[in-house]
């Protein structure tokens, strides 16, 4: 569990799996879609983060209808 990073929610937009987090020492909202935890654009502190939620994050626990 991270100490700077909290889900708030996952919803749908089209076809894309959107993940919405709020990173507590920046102060700031990072959106991004499930593909992207494999890409080198999002901190690595945030990548480990929402690999240890993936399973969660695809079982819908976080989902939020929009």
């Amino acid at each position: 569990m991270s100490n700077r990073y909290h889900i708030m929610y996952v919803y749908w937009k089209g076809q894309n799996k959107l993940i919405k987090v709020m990173d507590w020492k920046e102060a700031r909202m990072i959106n991004f879609t499930i593909d992207e935890i494999d890409k080198n654009n999002l901190d690595a502190e945030l990548r480990e983060y929402i690999r240890s939620i993936k399973n969660e994050i695809e079982d819908g626990k976080y989902n939020y209808k929009i």
